[in-house]
């Protein structure tokens, strides 16, 4: 529900939502374990995953334009969540007729609040605009495991984990603009941000009546904080009436400072970040445009504090020397527009040079964590086109389609050879088709997906993820009448199938010592969802 309105130079909203944010999910695995010699089945597991999301989540929001021109603009926003997650999984061995019945059970809760503000004003010759932001996320997470000897993880059989974060961040920003000349406006600004998280991990073994005994693990309480300062500065050029130029030049000062029973840290970055950008107009239908970045990756505080991976059953070590990733990425693209404004075809090539990737690191034996792992490189192509189909005979109909091929190189911090870089998928593509048939005060929407395969390492394995088919969604609206509308919604029309092939050795890849081979089929739930939506 929601509720706006307005008072004279004053406008405002308010709106309430209660309920599964994404109305629950069902996941649905198949595991099977092969053996390292003649991939043999040894073992077969069947694991049923459902899960509920729920929130209330409140919004408010007001602007107010005074006689002067001058806008303010004030938002707030809170959430409270509740995730319940249970997975039951049953275990077959081969050549046993018994069967296995394990549970994992992860209950979180988090309040999430923020408080935001922005201000523009005209002064002198031109407009000064600042900023301010503060978000605060309180998360406690609670998670039961039980599990046979056969599993990869480093935790007791039966375990309980125990997780407790809160993060902050405040943000103050202030810019002015301001026209140079007829073809060029420059803007100044200054930037100030403090980020913080505070967080403790602790695990239990959990006895046959009960009884919860601490496991020690190292570096479980931190309290984590950064001190960022930034000065940006953008430059527009209108070179000639077919050529444009846009460059800036951000300086960052950061200090990042971590404090525990285990660790005492603290470290200082700067950064220089240009960026230039290049468009040229060839005719009324053709655009090149090139830029060049100089990129600095935010780091997630969560790395520098052990963590729980209920993917693998293990806990993670924290990082607390892990830097920031850096970039220079390089883009080219060829715009071309289609006759008569019905349609829009475009091709980008890109190419990004990587200093410090983050990837996972030995830490300790058979222990990994985020880390700087050296150098990597991304590179490869993108191809959109947006296409109107009057000229098919379907009036009010647009066709949305891209394609991107790419590849990567690193070098592996485990064993030292060059591979693919984790998480980056070979291949996309995404298709949207939307047809409005205004006589019919209708139209729908069909979405389809896909990404190929994608990569990660780590210390014990090796492993492939691929989607086996695309994720297809089909979504229509009916207008009952001018404010009245019934829609329908089908998530995932075809079964999102997604299949991963892991490689998992013996203590540590180095050593090449493979335990087995693990291909885990997944389907996630088809969801039938029926709405109506009123405006009074």
């Amino acid at each position: 529900m929601s509720w706006s309105d307005a008072i004279g130079n004053m406008s405002y909203l308010v709106s309430a939502q209660y309920g599964p944010y994404n109305r629950g999910n069902q996941v649905e695995r198949f595991d099977e374990y092969l053996a390292p010699l003649d991939d043999e089945l040894t073992e077969f597991r069947e694991i049923d995953v459902p899960m509920l999301n729920s929130a209330l989540v409140l919004n408010g929001s007001t602007s107010w334009t005074f006689d002067s021109g001058a806008l303010l603009n004030l938002n707030a926003r809170i959430a409270d969540r509740d995730e319940d997650r249970t997975e039951t999984t049953r275990v077959f061995l081969a050549n046993d007729p018994d069967v296995t019945t394990l549970e994992e059970r992860s209950l979180e809760e988090g309040l999430d609040w923020e408080l935001g503000g922005d201000f523009e004003q005209r002064f002198g010759p031109g407009t000064l605009q600042t900023r301010a932001i503060y978000t605060h996320k309180d998360e406690d997470d609670t998670q039961r495991i039980s599990q046979t000897s056969t599993d990869s993880g480093n935790v007791p059989a039966q375990s309980q984990v125990e997780t407790a974060a809160v993060a902050t961040e405040a943000i103050l920003r202030g810019s002015y603009s301001w026209p140079l000349t007829a073809a060029q406006n420059l803007e100044l600004g200054i930037e100030g941000a403090r980020n913080t998280l505070e967080k403790d991990v602790a695990l239990y073994e959990v006895l046959p009546d009960g009884t919860l005994v601490p496991v020690q693990l190292f570096n479980a309480d931190s309290d984590v904080n950064e001190d960022r300062f930034e000065f940006f500065s953008t430059h527009f050029w209108q070179l000639r009436d077919d050529l444009v130029l846009e460059s800036a030049l951000n300086i960052e000062h950061s200090k990042i400072a971590q404090e525990g029973l285990d660790v005492e840290n603290a470290r200082s970055f700067t950064y220089l970040k240009p960026r230039f950008d290049l468009r040229w107009d060839l005719s009324d239908s053709d655009q090149v445009r090139s830029s060049l970045e100089r990129t600095v990756s935010q780091l997630d505080f969560g790395d520098f504090v052990a963590n729980f991976d209920s993917d693998n059953d293990q806990v993670a070590a924290g990082n607390p020397e892990l830097e920031p990733e850096k970039a220079w990425e390089y883009q080219l693209t060829y715009e071309r527009r289609l006759p008569d404004d019905t349609g829009l075809l475009s091709a980008q090539l890109f190419y990004n040079d990587i200093e410090d990737h983050i990837d996972n690191i030995r830490v300790a034996d058979n222990v990994s964590a985020a880390g700087n792992i050296g150098d990597a490189e991304r590179y490869g192509l993108t191809l959109k086109g947006s296409l109107r189909l009057e000229g098919l005979g379907l009036e009010g109909a647009v066709l949305d389609a891209s394609y991107t091929v790419q590849d990567s190189e690193t070098v592996d911090p485990f064993v030292g050879t060059p591979r693919k870089m984790s998480n980056v998928r070979d291949q996309e593509y995404r298709i949207n088709f939307r047809h409005d048939i205004a006589a019919w005060r209708f139209n729908y929407n069909i979405e389809v997906n896909w990404d190929g395969d994608s990569r990660r390492n780590d210390i014990t394995y090796r492993q492939i993820s691929a989607k086996e088919s695309p994720n297809t969604h089909l979504n229509m609206q009916y207008r009952l009448t001018d404010r009245i509308v019934l829609w329908f919604d089908t998530r995932l029309v075809f079964d999102g199938h997604s299949q991963r092939t892991r490689r998992l050795y013996v203590d540590d890849v180095a050593d090449d010592n493979l335990l087995r081979t693990e291909v885990r089929d997944q389907y996630f739930r088809r969801e039938l969802i029926l709405g109506l939506r009123g405006q009074f």
